[in-house]
Formats: C-alpha cells, sequence, structure tokens
C-alpha cells in the first residue's frame, strides 16, 4: 500500500527553462505542486517566494511527499561538468538518486529527465552521467519511474537543430508530455521524446 503523499507534484528545478514552465501548467490546471530551487529565500523573486522550496543536490535535504516528482536540476553545462567531474556525479547521480529513494519510499513515484546525450557516440561525461542515473533509478525503483529522453528543445533566440538522433521539439510539447505523468494513467520505463528512429511510447 502506497503511503499518504500530500502534494500531487514536486518539481527539483523549479527555476530551470522546463521545471518553471511545467510548474505553471499544474498549477493553472489546479493541482497541488510545489518547486525547488538553489536560490536562497532572500534571493527569490517575490512571486516564487511561498512556492519554491530551498534544495541543493550537491546536499540535498528531505522534501515534502509527493505523488509525482519531477528530476529535472541538475548541473547541465559540459565544461562544468568536465572540470570537477566528481562534483558533477554527487550532484547529477547521486543527489537526484538520494530525493528518488526518499519521495518513493513514502509512496511516490518519479519522472527523470534525461537527455538524447545518452545516445550519442561517443558520448560525453554529461551522457554519461544522466546514463547512469537512468540505470540506478531503473534498477532500484522498477515501474515507479519514468525516464523521458529528449533532444533539442526550442526558444527564442537560440538556435535549435536535430542531433543524430532526436529532433528539436517546443517546450510546450514537452510540457504536455510531462504533465501526463500527473494528469493522466501512470506510464513507467523509458520515453524517446522526439526520437527519430522511435517516436515515444
Amino acid at each position: 500500500m502506497r503511503g499518504r503523499v500530500l502534494l500531487d507534484a514536486l518539481i527539483v528545478g523549479g527555476d530551470s527553462f522546463i521545471g518553471a514552465a511545467l510548474f505553471a501548467r499544474l498549477k493553472s490546471q489546479g493541482y497541488e505542486v510545489r518547486a525547488t530551487s538553489r536560490k536562497t529565500y532572500a534571493d527569490r523573486p517575490p512571486r516564487t517566494k511561498a512556492s519554491r522550496l530551498f534544495l541543493d543536490l550537491y546536499r540535498p535535504t528531505p522534501l515534502p511527499h509527493a505523488r509525482v516528482t519531477y528530476l529535472l536540476a541538475g548541473i547541465t553545462k559540459f565544461k562544468q561538468i568536465t572540470s570537477d567531474l566528481n562534483a558533477a556525479a554527487r550532484v547529477n547521480v547521486t543527489g537526484n538518486i538520494a530525493v528518488a529513494a526518499y519521495q518513493r519510499r513514502r509512496g511516490g513515484r518519479i519522472v527523470f529527465m534525461s537527455s538524447s546525450s545518452t545516445e550519442h557516440v561517443p558520448m560525453h561525461e554529461h551522457g554519461m552521467l544522466k546514463f547512469a542515473t537512468e540505470i540506478a533509478l531503473l534498477s532500484a525503483f522498477g515501474d515507479d519511474v519514468a525516464i523521458v529522453r529528449c533532444g533539442p528543445i526550442m526558444r527564442e533566440g537560440r538556435e535549435c537543430y536535430p542531433d543524430n538522433d532526436y529532433q528539436p521539439l517546443s517546450l510546450e510539447v514537452v510540457i504536455d508530455f510531462l504533465s501526463t505523468f500527473v494528469t493522466e494513467e501512470w506510464r513507467p520505463g523509458l520515453k524517446r521524446l522526439g526520437a527519430l528512429a522511435m517516436e515515444a511510447a
């Protein structure tokens, strides 16, 4: 039997491009949702103070229980990852797994936002960390985890082009897909959103 949960959704990485949009979508639909930020309470814009929880994945702390927890945070800049791979692994792999384990023990399910970089050859350290997290989450939590791999996401002022495996997607398409893990029946496993060879299941 699943434990008591307090939120419909918890978004780890609420200040990210995807996290902020997903938070706005679920909130506008009336769901009980909170999001995390690495900014301190004093540093946050007034409109986000009530809805953001402080979390640093380098030193994760307990969070409110949620029916679905989205793991959307981590170190994404390739140069930053390469310059300190140990710190990047502690955030991107260990930190995310710790949050997932805490939420899963309380009856929640996990959505991990991965990347098409897990399929690139040769694989960059960014892809290696994403892939390691995918394997750990799926091995530990099975059908209570959904992995979403995604390629380039279009945004204003940014050139966007297909990579070797995935087509560019609009932010709206990505948010439409991610929100279904709260609004529709649960679908575990690997989802390849925008994959050129095989569309997401």
